[in-house]
């Protein structure tokens, strides 16, 4: 799909249902069963510090205090911000509350993963698919865009996220134009959100399966 030509189409008074038919013929939209995905935001760090988390490796934690995930022996551990351990939490870590703020980067909705691989961590977020087309559509197209330019996006997105699955370790899917753009809940904004809500999962569909939608 050519975003500008989406634009263009909206400007003219077609939905999004006729832009995505425009530049994917022959298919259909529809629902289709989403799952939440996991989504690669860096990788080969010492530490993952976070705040704004409710619960990490089975411990309550307090949202106000920052934490950090560590490189454990063969794993991960769970620090306060002062670097004392509270607990081991094997070969990841998982950090959730809502959303959970990752320091330096930003604030991402669901859960964040610090996994240890090859010594290493690889800060994963792993989030639904709705909230995850909620974090691409700012980040692929202007959020001042004709709604359904956005609504047409926002389809697109969720089928090429379901269609292209990496199998990475422990991850779906890049946060960058390996894949899609994706900023997480710190660049969402009102427009683009509304957009994903009104097409909540939809995709394009060709011979019965979820179309790539480039």
């Amino acid at each position: 799909m050519s975003q500008w030509g989406a634009f263009g189409l909206a400007k003219k008074g077609r939905s999004y249902k006729r832009i995505l038919r425009h530049y994917y013929t022959g298919v259909k939209i529809r629902q289709a069963d989403t799952r939440s995905v996991r989504v690669l935001l860096t990788t080969g760090l010492n530490s993952l510090l976070f705040t704004d988390a409710r619960r990490a490796c089975n411990k309550r934690l307090n949202p106000g205090r920052n934490y950090s995930f560590g490189v454990a022996r063969g794993g991960v551990e769970l620090n306060r911000a002062n670097g004392r351990r509270i607990k081991k939490c094997g070969n990841e870590g998982a950090a959730s509350g809502g959303s959970v703020r990752f320091a330096g980067v930003g604030s991402y909705r669901g859960r964040l993963i610090a996994r240890n691989v090859a010594g290493g961590l690889y800060a994963i977020n792993k989030v639904g698919m709705q909230d995850y087309v909620q974090g691409v559509i700012p980040n692929e197209v202007p959020a001042s865009w004709p709604r359904h330019a956005l609504r047409a996006q926002a389809v697109a997105a969720r089928s090429y996220a379901l269609a292209t699955r990496l199998n990475g370790n422990g991850y779906d899917l890049y946060d960058d134009t390996r894949s899609q753009v994706y900023g997480g809940k710190g660049s969402e904004t009102a427009s683009t959100n509304n957009a994903a809500k009104a097409t909540k999962g939809e995709v394009i569909k060709a011979g019965g399966k979820v179309a790539t939608a480039y």
